[in-house]
């Protein structure tokens, strides 16, 4: 078995798509179990947006909690972007573990977001530069990885250049520009190692483990309707989604009085089988004074109305962009454990929650990359033609 921890769940549903994608049984759970009868369990510990000190508590208790599952490796997906509580939750499961070398690789150079000198860019723009420096929760202050994680620990820190052998003990933080980077760093992980960062080391990291005989399966995902997207990510709006869903026909529905969002957004999907309810510019809004709201306000009535939506109606297809969103809707629907299945869909991941009554899947993304092209023209009305 593997066992992978992300902070949140678009981070679990991403790594176990891409582990179901492999041919693997793969299970997503947002707490933790001593039992399972998957080949890689992906937990969300729901540490995102706690205090670091929280995060790390609430890390080493989750482990605790799976360590009689006795993996035989495991991984600690963390933001791409950087952000969240990175650092503690990196050294609780050192600890936790008793493995005292952190090979820690963020960057996913296939979406140009690699780290060359120390430094983390996002297409050629430094992080502390990008959109993600506007995070209201999480804000980069510093494009240099080690800078951050240097904060707080003893352990120390060694930034190799690529192609240029790391240390076997404390951090290791290499230079990442190519996928050939990656594959070089892989070779040195050890049963001391930590491995832990973003997809694309995962992604290696797993078909590395497969036999070589062992051959991935073709994903195809029908998006049944009626279909429901859910965006609670600030990120999204500067990634264009009303945009795209304009020019595919797909109706949008932005924050708004709660009867009426959810009185449109239900007749968008009896007419057309599909809608879009988003935040939209969510630095922009304020809501009955000058102060504007923070990303739990927002998020709030979005999740309440989505929900609504979703109890009321036979939601075939619901879509959830932002580990935030996905974790607040799915406390609210009372899921705790879901089956995956492949998704093509780049980036994402397909939850079937368990057990159900009713045929629902999750289609789940990080907020910090937008939805792959090939969505929107699946999600396009039928009276749609393209341009």
């Amino acid at each position: 078995m593997i066992l992978v921890f992300a902070d949140d769940l678009s981070g679990a549903a991403e790594l176990a798509g891409i582990a179901a994608s492999f041919g693997l049984k793969a299970e997503v759970a947002t707490q933790g179990t001593a039992s399972s009868k998957a080949q890689l369990l992906a937990i969300d510990t729901q540490t995102r947006d706690l205090s670091s000190d929280d995060a790390a508590k609430q890390c080493a208790q989750i482990y605790e909690q799976t360590a009689a599952l006795n993996p035989d490796w495991i991984y600690k997906k963390t933001d791409s972007a950087l952000r969240g509580n990175i650092r503690a939750e990196l050294l609780s499961f050192s600890q936790s573990t008793g493995r005292t070398h952190i090979l820690f690789i963020p960057a996913n150079p296939q979406k140009n977001r690699c780290i060359l000198n120390g430094s983390y860019a996002v297409d050629g723009i430094p992080l502390h530069r990008s959109i993600f420096a506007q995070d209201p929760e999480h804000p980069i202050t510093t494009s240099k990885v080690a800078q951050e994680i240097r904060r707080e620990t003893t352990f120390p820190i060694h930034c190799p250049k690529a192609k240029e052998p790391g240390e076997t003990q404390g951090w290791v933080i290499p230079d990442i520009s190519t996928r050939e980077d990656i594959e070089f760093r892989i070779r040195e992980v050890t049963a001391n190692t930590l491995p832990a960062g973003a997809a694309e080391f995962f992604t290696a990291l797993l078909g590395q483990s497969l036999p070589t005989t062992h051959s991935p399966v073709k994903a195809t995902l029908e998006l049944d309707s009626p279909r429901l997207l859910v965006s609670g990510s600030l990120a999204s709006w500067d990634q264009g989604i009303e945009t795209s869903a304009r020019q595919h026909n797909v109706s949008s529905h932005l924050l708004q009085d709660k009867d009426t969002w959810i009185s449109k957004t239900r007749q968008s999907l009896e007419r057309d089988g599909m809608a879009v309810m988003a935040i939209g510019q969510a630095a922009h809004i304020k809501i009955d004074t000058d102060q504007a709201t923070s990303q739990d306000q927002l998020l709030s009535p979005l999740v309440e109305s989505a929900t609504a939506i979703i109890r009321r109606d036979a939601i075939d297809t619901l879509l959830i962009e932002g580990g935030a969103t996905a974790t607040a809707l799915i406390q609210q629907m009372g899921w705790t454990q879901f089956d995956v299945v492949p998704s093509p869909l780049e980036g994402t991941g397909c939850l079937i929650p368990k057990p159900s009554d009713r045929k629902l899947k999750l289609v789940i993304k990080p907020g910090s990359y937008p939805w792959p092209s090939a969505i929107w023209q699946d999600l396009a009305p039928p009276n749609y033609s393209s341009p």
